[in-house]
């Protein structure tokens, strides 16, 4: 099984060497003095593809309890602050590995700027992970009636959305093949990369005209925040039956799940 673009290139090569009856085959990237041969590869290109997965999720950031022991309402105010953490993790599966490159630079999306505007570097079979904590307040007031308490929470609402990526980069040039024919005779030929790869049929290889492109895959699992409330339960003091659950609408955070999602 072929799994990478380096794969391709020792298939190819020994099949040449068998065309060519050779004892022996070798391939390089690039020869001395005829340098305008080389094998080289283009700025890769980080594409996010649309959302696969998306999750709503809330989570609890802060809780207060107010009593009144009194017999009569009273006002009060409810004042609640707390951090939540969005996050993003990537990783990548094995795909086309070339001219052993170790680490891939993974460019990053405008759905992702509440988290990092900063490129990760990250290498087959590995994951890192991206995280922004941002503060929450919210504030409001409510008459309490005698004998009662509530438990006031803030809750975070998040979505959890999973992103495939793929970076994409494209390739130009030839590689030289040096056989060994077996009365000795040393041969060498040149080959285009497209005209080696358009022999292959793979998930990370595609040609165009004489213009190669290979891709590596991954994805990205993202939590964002999306709004946030104030929960609200109240209870009777002596009177464990009775209770009431409601929420209290709060300002959303500045940049609303909708962009972050779609622009």
């Amino acid at each position: 099984m072929m799994n990478s673009v380096h794969d391709i290139l020792l298939h190819y090569v020994d099949w040449w060497k068998n065309k060519q009856k050779a004892l022996q085959a070798e391939f390089h990237y690039s020869v001395l003095n005829r340098e305008h041969y080389a094998l080289f590869c283009s700025k890769p290109t980080t594409i996010y593809k649309p959302p696969r997965k998306i999750k709503e999720w809330s989570e609890k950031v802060a809780v207060k309890t107010y009593e009144n022991l009194g017999i009569k309402s009273k006002r009060v105010k409810i004042e609640l602050s707390g951090y939540m953490a969005d996050h993003a993790t990537w990783s990548m599966v094995k795909d086309a590995q070339f001219l052993g490159i170790a680490y891939f630079t993974i460019d990053m999306s405008s759905q992702l700027s509440k988290i990092s505007n900063t490129p990760v570097s990250l290498t087959i079979g590995e994951s890192i992970m991206r995280s922004r904590s941002h503060q929450y307040e919210a504030a409001d007031t409510i008459i309490l009636k005698p004998k009662t308490k509530i438990t006031a929470k803030l809750i975070v609402k998040q979505h959890h959305v999973t992103y495939p990526f793929m970076i994409e980069w494209g390739l130009q040039g030839y590689i030289q093949i040096i056989v060994t024919k077996q009365n000795g005779e040393i041969q060498q030929s040149f080959h285009h990369i497209a005209a080696i790869l358009q022999k292959y049929e793979t998930s990370y290889t595609k040609v165009t005209n004489k213009e190669a492109t290979i891709f590596t895959r991954g994805t990205c699992r993202v939590v964002l925040s999306s709004g946030f409330y104030i929960r609200i339960k109240e209870e009777a003091l002596y009177n464990p039956s009775f209770s009431r659950e409601y929420n209290l609408s709060s300002e959303r955070p500045k940049e609303n799940f909708r962009k972050l999602l779609h622009e």
